[in-house]
């Protein structure tokens, strides 16, 4: 009878918390049913399909469904990637390698990216940053908008396509690594 107790004590006391989560996200409404959200901790992002007291259920990328006890939400760090504004910014990266004329690899970059029916023009022009330099390269970054962030990932890939065809056209070499075997 003890033991039984027990159990079910702590199973009321996950139950109660659990409700209290789904009233919390609720209530303060960080998302709703069909915003995008990431999940940082757990390296999880899809679309809110169900909130309710108990669970949050998100269908991802590869249309999985998971279910999420909403005390696991309520702590996590929740980015809401279909927020309203007015445009959402997307950042576009490239390695060049040293050899290579930064100015036209720039150049070509903002080109295609504000040629592009997705680009959103806000007012302000396409920013190219470096932002790194690596053993093999430099890391190139544009700064982009688009009006929403669906249109911000098929921006960035038809964009990646697109830079590349006009990087090997202007001579514009992406460093990978090189292997010599000899004997």
């Amino acid at each position: 009878g003890g033991i039984v107790a027990v159990i079910v004590g702590l199973a009321s006391q996950e139950a109660a918390s659990s409700a209290v989560s789904g009233m919390m996200i609720l209530m303060s409404k960080p998302f709703k049913v069909g915003d995008t959200i990431i999940l940082k901790e757990y390296d999880l992002r899809g679309k809110v399909t169900e909130i309710t007291l108990s669970h949050t259920v998100i269908e991802t990328l590869e249309k999985n469904l998971i279910m999420i006890p909403n005390t696991l939400v309520n702590k996590a760090i929740v980015e809401n990637m279909t927020h309203e504004t007015e445009y959402k910014i997307a950042y576009l990266s490239f390695d060049v390698s040293y050899e290579s004329d930064l100015d036209k690899a720039s150049e070509i970059m903002k080109e295609v990216i504000t040629n592009h029916p997705l680009y959103y023009d806000v007012g302000e022009e396409v920013k190219i940053h470096c932002t790194e330099l690596k053993d093999s390269g430099i890391t190139l970054r544009a700064r982009m908008t688009t009006r929403n962030i669906d249109d911000s990932f098929e921006l960035c890939c038809q964009c990646r396509l697109q830079i590349k065809k006009a990087f090997d056209e202007a001579g514009i070499e992406i460093p990978y690594p090189h292997i010599t075997l000899t004997k």
